[in-house]
C-alpha cells in the first residue's frame, strides 16, 4: 500500500480532548476539595457552586466523547479498508454513535464488532456526567455556628400594685388581701414541681439560645436555729413536752413561723417570738388549721423554723439542734438561662445578699411593692412547710402541705416514712436524694423568683429596655465531599477513552492517513462512476429509507494505484465488492461527467 504523508490535525485533537478532559477532571476534583468542609453560603452560592460543579463534570464529557468520537472514525476507516460491508452496514457503522437503534444491524455486529465495543463505551462515557457530580453533598455539621444578638432581655416589674397582690377593694383602701392569681399558681406549681417552671426561649426556631441575666429579688438563707444555750433549752423543753403529750402518735414534723401574744405584747424579742410560735404549733389543743403562716413580728426580716425527723427517743434528742432557720433578703442573682433541643437548663447564682425584708408596715401608702412582692413569696413558702405531721405504727396525720410536695425528697423527711417494721416504704413518684430540707427550701424561692420570668404578667413591657447579649446557635451545613465515587466515575472513563484513543492513533500511523465524518470526506470517497450509475433518479434525494436494492449493495474501501506506475495518482475510492481493483475510466468518468455537467455560474 502507499505511503502517505499524515495530517495531524485529527490526532492532535484526539490527544488534546483527551488532555483536556483529563485537566478539566482534575479541576473538578479540585473545585470539590475546596469546598469540603466549608459553611454553605447563600442559596445564590450553592446554586452556582452547582452549576460549576455540572458543567466541569459536562466538560468532561464532551472532550472525552470528542477524544473518543475521532479515535471510533478512525476504527471506522480501517475496517472498512479491510472488509467488504453492504451498504446498510456502512450507515449503521457511521451513525451508531449517534443513533442507538443502529445497533439492532447485524451487518454492524458481522463486520464491525470492534465497532459496536467502542460505540458501546462512547455511549457510556457521558454518564459520568451524572455520578460526579453527586459527590459534592450538603450535610449538617456536628457543630453549631454562634451568633450574638443585641436585644431587650425580661426584667421582673415589681412596679405595678396587681402584679403580685389581690385587694378586696383598692391598693390604698384595705391593702393587700392575699397573692395575685397568678402569683398562687406558680407558687403551688413549683412547690409541686421543684423546678423552675418552663420559660419562653428567645429565637424559638433555633436550635439552641443561651443567655445571661442580672436581676434583683428575694431568697431565703437557711441554718441552724439561732439564740443562746438557755433558749435552746427552753425550746427543747416544750418539744418534750408537745412529744409526750401526743397520745399513741409520735410527732416527726413541725413548721411554724413567729408569733406574739397580741399587739399590746411588749416582749418583741426574737426567742420569745420563736418560743411562743413553737409552743402554739405543737399545741394539740389549738386547731391545726389555725396555726399562723405569716411572720407578721419580726421586726428585721421574715421567718420560718423546721424541725426535721426525730431520729432518736425523745429523752435523748435535742430539738433546737435539729430545727432549721431561714430568713427572707433582697438578693442579687446572676442566671444564666441556656435554652436546647426543647430543654432549658438554668444555672442560678447568688452573688449578693443585701438587707433583710420584713412585712413591717406592709399596709403602708403608698405600698412598697418590692416588699409585697417578695413577703407573698415567702408566704409561699410558709404555706408548704408549716404545719405538724405525726406517726402512728401505719399511717402519718398531716397538717402541713409539705407532703404534696417535692420537699418529701428531702434526706431529713424520708424516715417519716418508716413503716412499723422499720422499712421506708417506696414511692415511684417521690425518689429520695441527698438533697438537705434547707438546701430545698432555698432553692425554692430562688425557683419561684425565676419562674417569674415564665409568665409575661411579672415582667416590664418592651417600652423599658433592658439591653443584654443573646447567643444563638444555629445548625449550618457543609458541603462534604466524598472524593471515591469521582475517582471511579472519572478514572474508568479516562482509561477507556486512552484505550480508544491508542487505538485510533494506531489505525492512523498504520493508514498514514486520519479521517472525518465530514461531508467532504464523504464526498471524496465516493467519486466513482460505478456508484453513480446504482442509485436511481428516486434516489438522489438522499431522503430517508434507504431502498433495500441500495441497502444490500457490498461495498470496500479501495486505497491504491489504478496503473502499474509508480508515478501514478494513488486513489481512495468506496467500489463494489465484486471488483478487485477498478480501472482508471471507472474512477475518472464520473469526475469528467461532474465537470462537464455543471453549469456556470
Amino acid at each position: 500500500m502507499p505511503r502517505f504523508k499524515i495530517s495531524w490535525v485529527v490526532p492532535g485533537l484526539m490527544v488534546g480532548n483527551t488532555i483536556c478532559g483529563i485537566l478539566m477532571a482534575v479541576g473538578h476534583h479540585l473545585f470539590y476539595m475546596s469546598l469540603d468542609k466549608q459553611t454553605v453560603g447563600t442559596q445564590i452560592q450553592q446554586e452556582w457552586n452547582a452549576r460549576i460543579g455540572t458543567g466541569m463534570a459536562f466538560c468532561v464529557k464532551m472532550f472525552l466523547t470528542a477524544a473518543a468520537g475521532f479515535a471510533y472514525v478512525q476504527v471506522l476507516w480501517r475496517t472498512l479498508k479491510a472488509r467488504e460491508v453492504k451498504l446498510g452496514g456502512i450507515d449503521a457503522m457511521f451513525d451508531v454513535v449517534n443513533n442507538p437503534f443502529s445497533f439492532l444491524s447485524w451487518e454492524l455486529w458481522k463486520k464491525g464488532f470492534e465497532l459496536v465495543v467502542l460505540a458501546g463505551i462512547l455511549w457510556a462515557i457521558p454518564i459520568i456526567a451524572v455520578f460526579t457530580p453527586a459527590t459534592l453533598t450538603i450535610q449538617q455539621a456536628k457543630s453549631l455556628a454562634p451568633s450574638i444578638h443585641r436585644m431587650s432581655l425580661p426584667l421582673v416589674n415589681f412596679s405595678s400594685p396587681f402584679v403580685f397582690t389581690r385587694y378586696s377593694t383598692s391598693p390604698t383602701a384595705d391593702g393587700p388581701t392575699g397573692p395575685s392569681i397568678a402569683l398562687a399558681r406558680l407558687l403551688s406549681s413549683v412547690a409541686a414541681q421543684g423546678a423552675v417552671l418552663p420559660l419562653q426561649m428567645p429565637f424559638p426556631d433555633a436550635p439552641k439560645v443561651s443567655y445571661t441575666l442580672r436581676f434583683h429579688g428575694p431568697s431565703v438563707s437557711c441554718g441552724p436555729l439561732g439564740g443562746n444555750s438557755s433558749f435552746h433549752d427552753e425550746y427543747d423543753e416544750i418539744y418534750r413536752y408537745a412529744f409526750k403529750h401526743q397520745g399513741n402518735t409520735q410527732m416527726v414534723y413541725v413548721g411554724f413561723v413567729p408569733q406574739s401574744n397580741n399587739s399590746s405584747d411588749t416582749d418583741t424579742s426574737y426567742e420569745h417570738q420563736t418560743l411562743l410560735g413553737l409552743q402554739i404549733a405543737t399545741n394539740g389543743s389549738v386547731p391545726q388549721d389555725s396555726i399562723a403562716t405569716v411572720d407578721a413580728w419580726s421586726t428585721d426580716h421574715c421567718r420560718v423554723f423546721v424541725i426535721g425527723t426525730v431520729n432518736a427517743h425523745i429523752d435523748d434528742w435535742s430539738a433546737s439542734k435539729n430545727t432549721i432557720e431561714c430568713g427572707l433578703y433582697n438578693s442579687t442573682y446572676e442566671a444564666q438561662f441556656t435554652f436546647a433541643n426543647g430543654t432549658q437548663e438554668i444555672d442560678v447564682q447568688l452573688t449578693e445578699r443585701g438587707n433583710g425584708i420584713s412585712e413591717q408596715n406592709i399596709n403602708q401608702d403608698p405600698p412598697n411593692m418590692y416588699q409585697l412582692a417578695a413577703t407573698f413569696i415567702m408566704r409561699g413558702l410558709d404555706n408548704v412547710v408549716v404545719g405538724i405531721i405525726r406517726r402512728d405504727q401505719s399511717n402519718l396525720y398531716s397538717s402541713s402541705q409539705v407532703m404534696s410536695s417535692s420537699f418529701m425528697q428531702a434526706r431529713e423527711l424520708q424516715p417519716m416514712l418508716l413503716s412499723g417494721f422499720g422499712n421506708i416504704t417506696t414511692d415511684p413518684s417521690n425518689p429520695p436524694t441527698n438533697i438537705s430540707l434547707a438546701q430545698i427550701m432555698e432553692q425554692f424561692v430562688a425557683n419561684v423568683t425565676v419562674s417569674l420570668f415564665s409568665n409575661k404578667f411579672f415582667l416590664n413591657n418592651e417600652s423599658v429596655p433592658n439591653m443584654g447579649n443573646v447567643t444563638v446557635w444555629n445548625t449550618i451545613n457543609n458541603y462534604v465531599y466524598s472524593p471515591r465515587n469521582l475517582y471511579i466515575a472519572y478514572g474508568i472513563g479516562i482509561f477507556a477513552t486512552l484505550i480508544i484513543v491508542a487505538i485510533g492513533l494506531f489505525c492512523v500511523k498504520m493508514a498514514s492517513q486520519s479521517y472525518g465524518k465530514s461531508f467532504s470526506t464523504i464526498l471524496r470517497t465516493t467519486r466513482n462512476a460505478e456508484l453513480g450509475r446504482l442509485i436511481d433518479a428516486n434516489e438522489t434525494s438522499g431522503a430517508e429509507p434507504l431502498s433495500k436494492h441500495l441497502a444490500d449493495v457490498r461495498l470496500k474501501f479501495w486505497v491504491g494505484r489504478v496503473e502499474e506506475d509508480e508515478t501514478a495518482p494513488v486513489w481512495s475510492a468506496f467500489i463494489l465488492a465484486r471488483d478487485k481493483a477498478p480501472s482508471y475510466e471507472k474512477l475518472t468518468t464520473a469526475s469528467q461527467n461532474v465537470s462537464e455537467n455543471t453549469p456556470s455560474l
